[in-house]
């Protein structure tokens, strides 16, 4: 908890620093599968936020991703797969990676808010892997209403 408190406050203030970096791509991989959701969720903001790539931290995150989805708000989904899109990294397991959001779309399609939802698709776009059954499901009236 106080890992999501320090980073939401150097985010905040437009803060990063190298050390802090290194820390996290030691730290970070040996928590990801047992740490809370919110502060998996908050690095890989911190990550997007300064456009830094970490193999390390990426490829820990996406598989815990496939064992933990269910955990996770429909929030915390689309910024964790947005981090990997906007910075363009493909995991090793990008497979499996995107079978599980694909399941997690199709189960919690309406619970997306949809701008979270545009974030998560948009990012999906960006690595070139396109969930094509729920392009009609965005496109619909009714998600353009909600949109709007």
């Amino acid at each position: 908890p106080e890992l999501t408190v320090v980073l939401s406050a150097l985010m905040h203030y437009g803060h990063s620093d190298h050390f802090l970096v290194e820390a996290l791509e030691r730290h970070v991989p040996k928590v990801a599968f047992t740490t809370d959701a919110e502060t998996v969720t908050k690095v890989m903001q911190f990550f997007r936020r300064w456009r830094i790539l970490s193999p390390p931290v990426f490829n820990t995150v996406a598989e815990s991703f496939v064992y933990r989805a269910e955990e996770y708000s429909t929030w915390q989904v689309s910024q964790q797969i947005a981090a990997l899109g906007v910075l363009g990294y493909l995991p090793p397991d990008a497979g499996r990676l995107f079978r599980k959001v694909e399941s997690v779309l199709h189960a919690r399609f309406s619970q997306f808010q949809p701008r979270a939802l545009l974030d998560l698709l948009y990012a999906c776009t960006l690595l070139q892997r396109y969930p094509l059954n729920f392009v009609s499901k965005v496109f619909s009236p009714y998600f353009m209403q909600q949109l709007q």
